[in-house]
């Protein structure tokens, strides 16, 4: 589901109906990553190769390959649900 730009409590909100929080590719999503922690949520990341990008993997984010990271988003909300 795709929203459009939200002000920060309809964000966190929203963010609290989420099953899992993807971190956005080659940019970091540094501020929303730490948001998500208030809701416990499971992160998949890539890790680009600039700092930019590596934000959200030094929080306790599931890393991923590019291979791996579509499997990973497809299988997070079923592994979390058990």
């Amino acid at each position: 589901m795709f929203l459009p730009r939200l002000d920060p409590d309809m964000f966190m909100s929203a963010m609290g109906q989420c099953d899992i929080f993807l971190d956005s590719i080659d940019w970091a999503g540094c501020n929303s990553t730490m948001e998500s922690l208030a809701y416990d949520l499971p992160i998949v990341t890539m890790p680009g190769t600039l700092m930019r990008g590596r934000h959200s993997a030094a929080d306790r984010a599931c890393i991923a390959a590019l291979e791996d990271f579509l499997e990973r988003v497809a299988r997070e909300p079923r592994d979390r649900a058990s």
